[in-house]
């Protein structure tokens, strides 16, 4: 019987939404699903360099027991928890796959030799862009995969779909609350919007975490916002999709150094929304402009106000977004994504 141990932010008893920790704990389940509860055991970076030891000893000991070892970490963790795997898996001989969460490792490495040489050495390094794949294999690597962000959603029946809009047009973001995820632009954008049609067709409504060294920045930007324009707070996993799908389009304006695939456009795609977002770093490799959704440059905030009126002027183009976007997402299930980790583990623990 295979043994997988997953070595992780899981947060177990804390109510954590960030990225790393929603992955993480989605592609578990898959592993879960496919192999068995039994099959799976856990190592729990939360914590920090305050667990250093004892996740220490945790990774020697599953390098014993497990069949194969699957590792989350972040850009911290990773300096961490690979030279310990690759050390001790000199004697133990273990395969050892790293499931990379969020876009910053190619340039991570760039001056980092003596980690990109024990990265080489992993039975699997799973990207979720292909232009992340590109990047990696430039510099040497030969053991990267394509297995995109994924995430367990009802996906919107396209019967349900209005071609109708209301008057009003309801915008949202929907990630961190954060300078750097655009929060900014999208007002800004909304109310020049609204300013160059002399009428009040759009609302914008903000959903996410307040970045905790943010709350200040972001409790001054928000008490000085036209009333069109509200907080909404933290929607529940469970709810994201009955949330998303009662607007008209999602704006994505991130100019994060850190995005990789972000979550938020599987929320949008299964909900059947159409979406705006900056011509970033790998975003250009989801939002596949005019099927799905625009993309405009980072920080113009002019482009952005033209492209959400040019899709409040083309409704059949809107709608075309919207049932591309449905037709998109079944790609992003985990049963689908996650495939490409389990067949690879298979085929590891065969040889």
């Amino acid at each position: 019987m295979i043994k997988i141990s997953v070595c992780g932010h899981f947060g177990f008893n804390k109510n954590l939404v960030n990225g790393q920790t929603i992955k993480t704990k989605i592609v578990t389940d898959e592993l879960k699903s496919f192999f068995g509860s039994d099959a799976i055991s856990y190592i729990d970076t939360c914590g920090g360099l305050k667990s250093i030891i004892s996740i220490t000893f945790q990774l020697i000991n599953k390098l014993f027991t497990s069949s194969a070892i699957v590792v989350f970490p972040s850009y911290k963790g990773l300096q961490f928890i690979i030279p310990v795997l690759t050390f001790m898996n000199k004697f133990i001989k273990k395969p050892i796959h790293y499931v990379v969460i969020g876009g910053w490792l190619p340039s991570f490495l760039s001056n980092k030799k003596f980690l990109t040489k024990m990265l080489k050495n992993l039975d699997g390094i799973y990207v979720e862009t292909k232009c992340m794949k590109q990047e990696l294999e430039k510099n040497g690597f030969k053991n990267v995969l394509v297995m995109p962000n994924c995430k367990p959603l009802r996906i919107v029946e396209k019967e349900v779909l209005t071609k109708k809009r209301n008057h009003k047009i309801k915008l949202c973001t929907f990630s961190r609350v954060m300078k750097e995820k655009g929060i900014e632009d999208a007002i800004e954008a909304t109310i020049l919007a609204n300013n160059e049609l002399n009428q009040n067709v759009f609302e914008l409504d903000i959903y996410g975490q307040v970045e905790k060294n943010q709350e200040v920045w972001f409790k001054s930007l928000i008490s000085e916002v036209p009333n069109y324009i509200s907080y909404k707070g933290i929607v529940d996993y469970s709810n994201t999709i009955n949330t998303l799908k009662q607007y008209d389009m999602l704006l994505f304006p991130t100019f994060y150094k850190g995005e990789g695939f972000a979550g938020t456009l599987i929320d949008a795609m299964a909900a059947g929304l159409p979406v705006i977002a900056t011509d970033w770093k790998y975003n250009s490799d989801i939002v596949l402009e005019n099927q799905i959704g625009l993309l405009t440059p980072i920080n113009d905030v002019k482009e952005l106000k033209n492209n959400i009126i040019k899709l409040y002027n083309n409704e059949e183009e809107w709608f075309q977004y919207r049932e591309n976007s449905i037709t998109n997402s079944q790609k992003y299930l985990p049963k689908n994504a996650v495939s490409i980790l389990i067949n690879n583990i298979l085929q590891t623990d065969s040889q």
